[in-house]
This record gives C-alpha cells, structure tokens and sequence, in this order.
C-alpha cells in the first residue's frame, strides 16, 4: 500500500497538490477559528450557587440558607464534591462535577432543585445560579474615571444601568460583577409620634405601600369603533410619588407618607469597594467571558463596544482597564511565534549544512508551516486553543524527522543514479517502511499522557494532541507533498565540503564505536557517572509542577485582624498605595485595591481583605521575584499586623476555584467540634 501510495505522489502532481491544498485549507480555517488564550483551562468542571441574606450572621446564613441548599442539591447527579462558604449576608455553595459532564444540563437540574426550595428560605433570600464562567473567565477588569468629580452613587448607577447592560450585548460575555460605590435605594424613615397619633403600625404602612405601588389592568371597551386600554397606574416614578402615596384615611381625610415619615436617599448594605491608585473609591466591574468562547475574540468585540460607547457616557467618563488579558495573550503569541520562528530556522540551517544543500533545506522547511498548519486546523476542530503550553512545546526536530530520512535517501540515490524520478521512487519505497516505523514510535510516545486525568489533564493533553496533530500533518505530507517536490526540485550535491563534512563525521563515529567496543567498561562508567549527576541535580534542584506565567501584575492578598470594618480596609489599603508609590516610583502603571466581595460573589471575601492588583512596567529592571520580595518585605516593614501573599492574578484565581483557597499549599481539618477546628486551626504548633 505505501509503496503504491509513494508511487502516484511522485508521479502524479494531482495527488500531491492536492493533499497539499487540502492541509493548507485546514490550516487556513484553523487559523481563523481556533481559540487564543494565555494559558489551559484547567479549572474543574463546577457551578456555583450563591444567595445574599442581608442582616443574618454567619451562623443564621448556615441554618437557614446553607443547609436547605445543600439538602435540596444533594440529590444532583455527577457530583464529584462540593463546598460551602457561610458568612455574614452571603452563603456560596460551589459543586463539582465529574468530568465530560454537560454543564448546562448540570445547570438545569441545580434551577430545577432551587425552583423546589420557593417558600422554605426566609423572606428576600432568593438563591442564583452563577456565570458559567471558570478561572480564565476574568478577562477583562475596569474602572469608570469620571473628567469631573461625580458621586459614588451616580457612578454606580452609571455601571448597572448604562455599562453593565452594553457589555453584557457582547457575544460570548458570560456577566458582568459590578464592583465598588453604593447602590442607591430610596429609605423610608418613620416619626414615631406621627405613627401614634394616627394610630398606625409598621405592618398597616408597609401593607398599604405594597397595595399603592402597582399596575393594574382593566380590561378594555369600544367606543367610536376605537378599542381603549383600562387600566390603574400606581407605580412609582419618582421619590415624590413615594411621599404623596395614601396609606390609610383618617376621618374622612387621606394619610399620606410624607405625613408619617421621610423619604431619603440611601444605599444597599456594602460586602465591598474598589480602590484606584492614590485617588479614593472608584467603581468598576469584571468581565466574565463564557466557557468555551475565544477570549481574544470577545475581548476585540468588547473593546470595540466598549469605544463606542465611552462617546455617549455622562461626565466624560472613561473606561479605563487594569487587567486585560488580550495584552497577556499578545505578549504570549508574541513569544511563541518567534520562538517557534527562530527554532525553524535553526533546524533548517543546520540541515541545510549537515545535507549539503540549500534546495533539501527548502523541502524540509516547508513542510515545518505545513504541519503547524494541519495541527492549528484540527485544533480548531477538537475545540483546542492555541496557548503557551500547546504551542510552546512543539518540537521541529521530530516533526521533520522523516522527512530528512526521506530526503537524504533521495540525495544518496541521485549520486547514483541521475534520474529524478526513478532515484526518488525506489528511495522513498525503501527508506519508508523504517521512516514510518520510527515515527510511529515517537507518536506512541505521547500516548500515554493522553490518559491523564484531573488539572495535570487538563494541563498536558492539549500538549500531547497539539504534537500528535503536527506529527500526523508532517507523516501526511512525508507520504505525498515531499516525494513529489523531492522528485522535481532536488538534484546531487556536489559540493566538496558537504561531501569532506560527510565523510568525517562518519569516520569519528566509526573510530568511536570501535574504541568503545574494546573499552566498554569506559562507556558503563560514563553513562554511570552521567546517571549520578542528573540525579544529584534533580535531588537539589527546585521542583515545581509548571513554569510560573509571566501575567504582567502582582495579586497581593492582604488580610487585616478579623473584625477589621470596611472603612478601616479603605483606609490601610490607601496608605499601602501610597507607599508603593513612593518606594517604587515609576514601577507600576496601575494599582486597584478590591475590598470584599464584587456583585456576583465568585470569591466570597470579608471586608477585612483585599486583594492589590498591581500592573507592573514591563520595562522595569528589577525582576519580578525580586520585585515581590521588596513589595512583600515593604509592606510588612511598616504595616507588620496585616497578612501578605503575593501571588499573580490568574495563578490565584485557579488556586481559589480549584481549593477552594488562595495558596498553593491548603490543609484540611475535619472534625465534628469548631471549637476544637478553631483551635487547631489557630495553633497548629
């Protein structure tokens, strides 16, 4: 078969370009539609359920919110694990699923479950299921910068109402968690004295507000061949038609709210804050791209809406992003490419050298954008996305490696026999069966890590399959675009140095061997030795799981005593701006401080934490470990109560969705005592 196959791609250009167009037609589509992305998704396969109980404790959250939650969830197929978080307004609980499970089906049996539990939470908690998002999913973080001074509360009000809906028009946008400022509501103060001399209770007032602010239909009549709508409107419009709304008659005479009570601006309780640099509060919001969509895409999409609507916003209001993940991606493409550039060119000088000619050099170049063309078509279609680590760990030199057997064999036969096509056919059909032997052994080498499971197969298999597509492209093309361009463009080398080069590296190899065979205690004692020292080397050298992601910016968990009030927060983390502005002039671009908890409570922190996004100059001269060292070192000189962890952005966010914690270290205590949890937890030693 192979021999035949062989045959028609030398003889025929019919088959050979056509494979040929055929690859690059896969290429070309893959190069649109792949997905681009920084890094591999490796976050688990979970859902989040989350429900705001404003003025429970933590405890009152956990007996009535968490545990009819839990109770009424349990019964979820595919479930893997789950954990809760109960704390002061808030219960999250996050499920993890098996693996390959639908997670919109899984979404749809969780809604099914809640839609159960109407009427047995306390009144107002109303649980919701999260984004579908998962830890690469904050692509996009932003602050609104106002041209002149506005409230906290407009610019809020300007996020929801004006930002958050735009944003979430875009394709592929999964949600927007507003974040910082305060959500205006209208409050409603009584005057006791006013109540009792009407005689009123809270329970009458509040009844009658309830039956004054609605819309109600009436049906409708015909008159004068017209048809005209009945109906009773009585919604609120403005704070004037709360004051003026009648909640009882006295005497004949209507009790209105403005008689009994005042009716002011205020604010929802606050879980959290935003701060911008050295200048106050802000507001702002995260952008969650949906699992699966292409981040680069939608951030593009996003940027663009985002312009057009910055021209239509009150104030002057910008836009301005401190986390923005398509300058990650950039960076990353920017690096692969020309590595992947520079390592080709390597491959095809050298064996433009070691074979003597430039023409064989062109032959297994092309085949190099060939195969990483093949490879990024199938990508596409697999729904792989095009990252550092799969396409960092291409390696050319198996990729080419039987098309160099092929074209050498064809070199070799032309010095002997001056026909192109006759010397290419029985070169190709007696060096393939060997070619295709090893080259299936270098595939099978991958095999293995295709049965990986959990985060380490969610990190190495789109690696492995990245490759196997590759070396698939370069087998398909070694079988019929290089017999054929071998057949037509190679010709004998007659270079004299290529030959002397030949010839000597063959003669030291043969010199080698037979020193060795007589010596061969000298070969055991070698490789001996060189076993030893790998072995000491990897025994004292620093082992980690992956190579640490240049993002760009530091993520410092800062965490004040507990208790610590949200002003109190404001006010440390303010102070830390401050100083990092002063110790570390020049050294970062933008530095946003988010206290507590965003609008949809992803990462359910207390308002005595805070995590600093620092976005760093990439063209600071101080390295990046040692720029967290004297960061980290900083803050504790001088503020030596509060608790530091420096991380980066996307690292700590795939600690938080897969541990449940911040670090790259977690431990567990089980046990049926939280006193006895408490304890140990607080003392460990």
């Amino acid at each position: 078969m192979w021999a035949s196959l062989l045959r028609l791609s030398v003889r025929s250009a019919g088959v050979a370009l056509g494979v040929t167009l055929v690859v690059l037609g896969i290429g070309i589509y893959g190069l649109v539609h792949v997905q681009i992305d920084a890094v591999p998704d490796i976050t688990n396969n979970q859902v989040q359920v989350y429900a705001y109980a404003p003025g429970y404790s933590a405890a009152e959250v956990e007996l009535l919110v968490t545990r009819p939650l839990e109770t009424a969830l349990a019964t979820v197929p595919d479930r893997v694990e789950w954990r809760s978080i109960s704390r002061m307004g808030l219960s999250l609980i996050t499920m993890v699923f098996a693996e390959g499970v639908d997670l919109y089906r899984a979404r749809a049996q969780i809604a099914e479950r809640l839609m159960a539990l109407q009427g047995q939470l306390p009144a107002g908690v109303q649980p919701e299921i999260g984004p579908p998002s998962t830890g690469l999913s904050e692509a996009y973080q932003y602050v609104l910068v106002p041209r002149e001074p506005v409230s906290l509360s407009e610019l809020r009000t300007i996020q929801d109402w004006l930002v958050r809906r735009t944003i979430l028009e875009v394709p592929g946008v999964a949600d927007v968690s507003s974040f910082g400022g305060y959500v205006r509501r209208w409050e409603i103060r009584f005057r006791a004295e006013a109540l009792d001399r009407y005689r009123l209770t809270l329970t009458e007032v509040e009844q009658a507000l309830f039956t004054t602010n609605q819309l109600t239909g009436g049906g409708f009549i015909e008159k004068s061949q017209a048809t005209l709508a009945l109906r009773a409107e009585g919604v609120w419009r403005s704070p004037a038609d709360i004051r003026t709304a009648v909640v009882a008659v006295r005497g004949g005479r209507p009790i209105r709210l403005v008689d009994i009570a005042t009716v002011e601006e205020g604010h929802l309780p606050r879980y959290g804050a935003l701060l911008r640099d050295t200048l106050g509060e802000a507001v702002g919001g995260i952008v969650l791209v949906r699992k699966g969509e292409n981040t680069a895409e939608v951030i593009h999409r996003l940027k663009a809406q985002l312009s057009a609507l910055e021209s239509r916003l009150p104030y002057g209001i910008r836009i301005v992003p401190f986390l923005d993940r398509e300058d990650l991606i950039e960076r990353l493409l920017h690096t692969v490419s020309q590595n992947l550039i520079e390592a080709a060119l390597l491959v095809i000088g050298l064996l433009t050298v070691l074979l003597g000619s430039w023409r064989a050099g062109l032959v297994v170049g092309a085949v190099i954008p060939l195969s990483m063309f093949f490879a990024l078509g199938l990508m596409s279609l697999t729904g792989l996305s095009a990252n550092l680590m799969s396409l960092g760990a291409i390696d050319f030199g198996l990729i080419v490696d039987g098309t160099v057997i092929l074209v050498e064999a064809v070199l070799v036969r032309l010095a002997a026999q001056p026909d192109r096509l006759a010397a290419t056919e029985k070169a190709a059909i007696q060096i393939r069966q060997a070619s295709l032997f090893g080259e299936m052994v270098v595939l099978s080498v991958y095999l293995p890590l295709l049965f990986l499971t959990g985060v380490e197969g969610k990190m190495f298999r789109p690696m492995v399959l990245t490759m196997m597509f590759a070396l698939t492209g370069a087998l398909v093309l070694s079988l019929t675009f290089v017999p054929w361009v071998s057949a037509r463009l190679l010709a004998p080398v007659r270079s004299r140095w290529a030959h002397n080069l030949h010839h000597g590296l063959q003669e030291s190899a043969r010199r080698l061997l037979r020193w060795t065979l007589h010596r061969p205690w000298v070969a055991l004692t070698s490789w001996g030795l060189l076993l030893l020292v790998g072995g000491l080397m990897f025994v004292l050298s620093e082992s980690t799981f992956l190579p640490e992601l240049e993002e760009g910016a530091f993520a410092v968990e800062t965490r004040l005593p507990l208790g610590s009030s949200l002003s109190q927060t404001l006010t440390y983390c303010q102070n830390i701006h401050r100083l990092l502005r002063e110790r570390f002039p020049q050294v970062f671009q933008e530095m946003v401080a988010k206290i507590g908890t965003s609008e949809i409570p992803m990462d359910p922190m207390f308002v005595e934490s805070a995590d600093l996004i620092l976005t760093h100059n990439p063209d600071t001269a101080i390295s990046r470990t040692a720029l967290a060292e004297s960061v980290k070192a900083t803050i504790q000189a001088h503020y030596p109560g509060i608790f530091i962890s420096i991380q980066q952005p996307i690292q700590m966010r795939f600690n938080e969705l897969l541990a449940g914690a911040r670090t790259d270290v977690v431990v567990r205590l089980l046990g049926p005592d939280l006193d006895t949890l408490a304890k140990w937890g607080g003392n460990p030693g």
